[in-house]
């Protein structure tokens, strides 16, 4: 390896191929590995990848490197005991890293590397660690696993496999905690639940930070206005949750000129006997899809983090309605920038509200201002001097 000797910055991240910018995740880690060598950070990005997978390692620039690993890499949560070394021989290859580029801070995207740190801690005591939380685990995976057991008779054995997973977070977090120089939140809501949960802890808030892509455009008036919700993965309980929201919203304004659009995979097409309800499945031509749109909404009432699609579309300018729980992942004080719902009977409300042309200008004006002050990339950049990562 004849790019850098010593560096600044060493990151982990289970996340691959970060530079073709796709999901919300990668845009986030993206703009951060970026932010660092704006300022003057030499950065080698580690990502882990599939032993199926072909590995590419290369050079960005000056000041960044990627290089990508084969790593066991099973993220789900009961994993969390074993998340670190498979074997052997891999905690000599991830270890070797550090003899190689010798950096001062090492920084995991993902609160998830328990076993890591505690080896990096023994071995070189000096160096500074610092994590991105991306959502608050223990309760985004008890929200989803209360939500797939909603119906049924819940298994003895489900029951304690939740309550073994939850234990053993709570311990590694606590035994690991004490190393890190700070665990960086990427929202507010979630940095509260994880300063209550471990107050030793150094939290601190950093926004997720994504460049806005196109403007939205309000449109003319029309008969029947278009809402979006993009849902994604369905797989996800979160997004199927919200589907099932959608739904009952739709039912209760069938008599109104609305259309709700609804995209991601493993769509249920037993729901179509709605007639106000179209589903698009994987969508190819996006920008063309949006502009065709005209209030975003997203009903999902459970799951943390940041929901990156909202992000995205608040960026854009357009007018949103949003639940209560992606109000308070959006700092939880926006007055003019959407709508916020708690209820089915709110949210008929709301979409009466933006019906009407003028209040769509509105709320489109208002969301680019609300994104403006509060996730902007000066912004960022102050968060990391500030900090003097």
């Amino acid at each position: 390896m004849d790019f850098m000797k010593e560096i600044d910055i060493l990151i982990f991240s289970p996340v691959s191929d970060v530079f073709s910018k796709g999901n919300a995740t990668r845009q986030d880690i993206f703009h951060r590995v970026n932010m660092f060598a704006k300022l003057k950070k030499k950065v080698v990005l580690i990502e882990f990848i599939k032993s199926d997978e072909e590995i590419k390692n290369h050079k960005i620039n000056k000041f960044i490197e990627v290089k990508q690993i084969v790593k066991k890499n099973n993220r789900k949560f009961i994993d969390y005991k074993k998340h670190g070394f498979y074997s052997k021989e891999e905690k000599q290859k991830i270890m070797a890293l550090f003899d190689v580029y010798r950096p001062k801070i090492v920084w995991f995207e993902y609160d998830s590397f328990f076993l890591i740190i505690l080896c990096i801690k023994k071995k070189y005591p000096d160096i500074l660690i610092y994590i991105r939380s991306h959502n608050y685990e223990i309760g985004h995976h008890c929200e989803k696993w209360k939500f797939q057991n909603r119906k049924k008779y819940i298994p003895l054995a489900s029951l304690l496999r939740l309550v073994v997973n939850q234990i053993q977070f709570i311990y590694l977090y606590k035994k690991v905690i004490k190393y890190v120089e700070s665990i960086y939140c990427i929202s507010r809501v979630d940095m509260k639940k994880y300063q209550k949960k471990f107050p030793n802890g150094n939290w601190q808030y950093l926004p997720m930070y994504m460049e806005r892509k196109n403007q939205h455009t309000v449109n003319v008036e029309k008969e029947v206005i278009n809402f979006v919700y993009l849902s994604s993965n369905l797989e996800n309980s979160v997004n199927r949750e919200g589907v099932l929201n959608l739904i009952a919203i739709a039912s209760r304004v069938e008599h109104l000129p609305v259309m709700f659009h609804c995209t991601g995979n493993d769509i249920v097409r037993s729901h179509e006997k709605l007639k106000n309800i179209k589903y698009h499945g994987y969508v190819e031509k996006y920008e063309d899809f949006l502009n065709s749109m005209d209030v975003s909404v997203v009903p999902s009432s459970i799951g943390y983090g940041m929901k990156g699609k909202v992000y995205d579309l608040l960026n854009r300018g357009m007018p949103s309605i949003v639940s209560k729980r992606v109000d308070d992942v959006f700092l939880g004080k926006s007055k003019k920038a959407y709508l916020v719902c708690n209820s089915i009977e709110e949210w008929v409300v709301a979409i009466e509200v933006m019906l009407d042309i003028k209040n769509r200008k509105i709320y489109s004006k208002n969301a680019i201002t609300f994104m403006n002050k509060n996730f902007s990339k000066k912004k960022y950049l102050e968060i990391l001097v500030k900090y003097e990562i």
